[in-house]
């Protein structure tokens, strides 16, 4: 299993770095303000790439990992913007799309250094990919790069998720004690 204590952090931090170079800093063209029915769309398609893979025969599956790569991001990134976190949605609507690029570019940092490290670890990571296999960077097959990027973005997605449910959830618990006259420890006589 991956370990994300450590794929997290260098995600973050490349992306942190890449915004304080400013790489990615200038405007962009404003989105139209995506509706509620786009969002649902979007969570839709994400539902479809992520479940459709699965669901199919094995032999044509393994050949859909592309949609997997972006199904969380689909999934996630409308909810967080109706829940009010911050969402990529939003950013592009107000005509910033640094985030999305700079954890776009982040992600290929990081896989390339992760790629060139494996490739010379005497423990390595053998990459079983239904095509391509002649075409090698490192140990990777050339089309796998492709995944980092997306997989970046999908962390970050996924880390405001959590972060957004966690503000509900503790703001659910808050408003009930704050409901009650008195803790359930005290009782009036």
């Amino acid at each position: 299993a991956w370990s994300f204590a450590t794929i997290w952090p260098a995600i973050f931090e490349t992306a942190d770095f890449l915004k304080a170079l400013g790489t990615f800093s200038g405007p962009a063209t404003r989105h139209p303000p995506f509706s509620r029915t786009h969002r649902t769309a979007l969570v839709l398609v994400g539902v479809v790439f992520l479940t459709v893979p699965v669901l199919i025969p094995a032999h044509i599956g393994r050949y859909l990992f592309g949609p997997v790569w972006v199904g969380f991001v689909l999934l996630l990134d409308p909810l967080n913007y109706a829940w009010g976190g911050h969402s990529l949605l939003r950013d592009w609507e107000e005509g910033d799309a640094s985030t999305f690029w700079n954890f776009m570019a982040a992600g290929l940092v990081c896989g390339v250094l992760w790629e060139f490290w494996n490739y010379w670890a005497t423990a390595r990571w053998l990459y079983i990919f239904p095509i391509l296999q002649g075409w090698k960077i490192f140990q990777m097959p050339a089309p796998g790069f492709l995944g980092f990027p997306a997989f970046a973005v999908e962390c970050f997605v996924m880390y405001e998720s959590v972060k957004v449910l966690g503000k509900r959830l503790f703001r659910s618990r808050e408003a009930k004690q704050a409901d009650e006259p008195y803790s359930s420890a005290v009782r009036s006589k």
